[in-house]
């Protein structure tokens, strides 16, 4: 089987993941991905720590433990295509099972602390990572975030995902400083570039959260507070929402629920807003303000408006 290692997690897997770190040595899998058929009926099973998913065009998974996926993929799928769900909502439901808080957000590392970029769909969190990953800091995860909320009230812990970037070819030279031509496609019918990054960070070490930064759009670049009780909200309109998996997870004792950790995190991270502009060509001042706001080298205000004599 082909062996990866990513978030902390040894995978062992049937279908290559080319995303994915190879892990060395001989070591015991934490989840194992077969390529099996799956019973029609199977998804009527109301059963605790299982989750299934179907696509019309890839085909059918069960996500189970926290530990085994079975991929029942339509002959003649394309795998570029198949990893794609695999890879995003099925991973996803592993990592809830084994009780991690999963955030759609894209990371970096700046200095000794993981920086994450929440936001809604086209509100640009790869790019803004890309941008950040441009000027030197590491990317450990895009989309699927995976962070480990102790319950000894410590501070919650980021386990490094896999390295890739998915970017819309108009953001790929300013956010990379390389043509978008440079990268594949994610498929012949998506225009998203692949972005595939070396590991820069060890895949099985966790790293602190030290911040959150939300998405606004806007025409001027600003980093602004959010008070505790909004950002609450914002890291469950953020998470991943798995509503029947959820409640099966809670009704089998699992030692944290969403909200327990949503608290936990809010009390140990700062969150902010980060009034991001259109222009792609900001990008690189944006993260420049990123890292200075991380290390205290400004505040979380808009800057004043330039007067007329200005």
């Amino acid at each position: 089987m082909n062996r990866y290692i990513a978030y902390g997690l040894r995978i062992h897997s049937d279908l290559p993941l080319p995303e994915l770190v190879p892990a060395e040595g001989n070591a015991a899998p934490d989840v194992v991905i077969r390529l099996q058929s799956l019973d029609p009926d199977r998804e009527e099973m109301d059963e605790p720590d299982t989750a299934y998913f179907s696509w019309e065009e890839v085909g059918r998974f069960e996500a189970r433990r926290g530990k085994h996926v079975i991929a029942d993929l339509n002959d003649n799928v394309d795998p570029d295509i198949a990893r794609l769900p695999l890879l995003g909502l099925v991973l996803g439901a592993i990592l809830l099972q084994r009780g991690f808080l999963v955030l759609h957000a894209s990371a970096v590392v700046v200095d000794d602390g993981v920086v994450a970029f929440l936001g809604h769909k086209g509100y640009g969190k790869s790019t803004t990572a890309a941008a950040l990953h441009a000027q030197g800091h590491p990317l450990i995860a895009d989309d699927l975030l995976a962070v480990h909320v102790p319950q000894d009230g410590s501070t919650p812990l980021v386990w490094p995902g896999f390295p890739v970037l998915k970017l819309w070819p108009e953001s790929v030279s300013p956010a990379t400083g390389t043509g978008a031509e440079a990268w594949p496609t994610l498929h012949e019918r998506v225009e998203k570039r692949l972005c595939t990054l070396p590991p820069e960070v060890a895949p099985d070490t966790p790293i602190p959260l030290r911040r959150l930064f939300v998405l606004k759009r806007g025409d001027q670049l600003a980093i602004e507070p959010l008070a505790p009780s909004k950002a609450f909200i914002t890291l469950h309109s953020f998470s991943y929402h798995l509503p029947d998996l959820r409640e099966r997870l809670q009704t089998a004792d699992r030692a944290a629920t969403p909200v327990a950790q949503y608290g936990e995190v809010v009390s140990h991270v700062p969150v902010r807003h980060l009034v991001r502009p259109a222009d792609l060509s900001a990008l690189p001042e944006m993260a420049n303000r990123i890292v200075d706001e991380i290390r205290g080298g400004s505040s979380c205000e808009k800057p004043p408006e330039k007067t007329v004599a200005e």
